[in-house]
């Protein structure tokens, strides 16, 4: 009986060291979790300026293309997620244009006019950046953003469809 449980006693004593230098031994093993950094791409911002001002800009290769909804109300939006009821009015303007980005600088260039500054990346995990002075923030499309961006086409939609 003292052999079995001595058997025993070393085998989870065995696995319980495997566990933990396994757990150990991958914290730094990935050379850090700072991802990448693409300027290609989906992305969302928001601002309030004569009205709320939500932008999706798509940059792909030197193209770039703004889908850009301003709405009137109060409180017509929070987090990410609409608050249907507070819109008075609500515009939509498609700008096509195209992009440079070198040494950090972005360069949107549409016919309505320009969006130009340094970029500084505040958060690689979400992709979260903002653009010069202005610091209009940008961030990667998500399943979230994607949500708000259909949302706002439907009310848009159903604004002008009558």
């Amino acid at each position: 009986m003292k052999k079995i449980f001595k058997t025993m006693f070393v085998l989870v004593c065995g696995l319980v060291m495997t566990m933990a230098l396994g757990a150990c031994g991958s914290d730094g093993d990935d050379g850090g979790n700072k991802k990448e950094f693409t300027i290609n791409g989906d992305w969302m911002n928001a601002y309030i300026l004569n009205g709320t001002n939500i932008e999706f800009y798509t940059l792909n290769g030197s193209s770039a293309s703004c889908v850009a909804y301003v709405l009137s109300g109060y409180n017509v939006i929070s987090d990410t997620s609409l608050n249907i009821q507070n819109i008075t009015n609500i515009t939509k303007k498609v700008y096509n244009g195209y992009f440079t980005y070198d040494k950090l600088q972005l360069i949107c260039t549409f016919p309505e006019g320009k969006i130009e500054g340094f970029v500084t990346v505040h958060d690689y995990e979400e992709f979260v950046w903002s653009i010069g002075l202005s610091n209009i923030e940008m961030i990667r499309a998500n399943s979230k953003t994607n949500a708000l961006k259909s949302q706002l086409e439907q009310v848009y939609q159903n604004k002008y469809a009558n």
